[in-house]
């Protein structure tokens, strides 16, 4: 579990959830109440959504790959120009400012480790080229807010199993005014949204809500003593 997307989960959360929870009854053992449990499982699964939102960003486009590639290329051909010309003065150094230079000094001794050294940046070359194909075979990525789409999809998905366990059922009515209009559902989905970064309006968690039932089939299975 990255210790950056725990972070990522307010305290604040864990006691919102709790209020959403029909049984608010006190704990009557040892292991927490019924609400303790309920917030619990919710926050495991805003968990996972704020690892993944948190990896998302190291990801990058097939784009910027090739753009570091070529970046690379040329500084690698550079650097292997700059050792070879370096090499070949060092190896014609001038008598004159052969004797100029400290005792310690070795021009043919550099130049050797500079030949050496461009052996192995054009080996490196070499494997940036055969890398070029692999490039080209790499998947076109999905842009961002289609990957945050996919997060919050999956995320709705386990969080309104948890909540069906718990009598609330996956209702998709929503108001755009937050004027109390809408599902338990939807409320708790936009309430962890703005604590971990998916922060969407209210209509747009009602319709993820609407393809999390499109994709999972049990949540359209109705709910035993319904509390909302």
């Amino acid at each position: 579990m990255a210790e950056t997307s725990v972070r990522a989960i307010p305290p604040k959360l864990y006691q919102e959830l709790r209020k959403f929870c029909p049984d608010q009854q006190p704990a009557d053992s040892p292991w927490g109440s019924t609400a303790d449990e309920f917030a619990n499982e919710i926050i495991a699964e805003a968990i996972w959504a704020a690892e993944q939102l948190f990896c998302m960003q190291e990801d990058i486009t097939k784009g910027q790959v090739r753009a570091e590639w070529e970046d690379l290329q040329q500084t690698l051909r550079s650097a292997k120009r700059n050792l070879e010309a370096g090499k070949h003065k060092l190896r014609n150094i001038s008598p004159g400012l052969d004797r100029l230079l400290a005792l310690d000094s070795d021009p043919l001794g550099c130049a050797d480790q500079m030949e050496i050294c461009s052996c192995f940046v054009s080996t490196l070359i070499d494997h940036l080229e055969f890398a070029s194909s692999r490039i080209e075979g790499l998947r076109k990525s999905d842009r961002p807010d289609q990957k945050e789409h996919w997060v919050a999809v999956e995320m709705a998905i386990n969080v309104l199993r948890v909540l069906k366990k718990h009598g609330i059922p996956p209702s998709i009515y929503a108001s755009a005014d937050h004027s109390g209009c809408q599902s338990k559902a939807v409320t708790i989905l936009w309430t962890i949204g703005e604590h971990i970064g998916l922060a969407m309006s209210l209509i747009t968690w009602r319709d993820i809500i609407g393809e999390a039932r499109q994709q999972a089939a049990d949540l359209n299975q109705e709910v035993a003593n319904p509390q909302s």
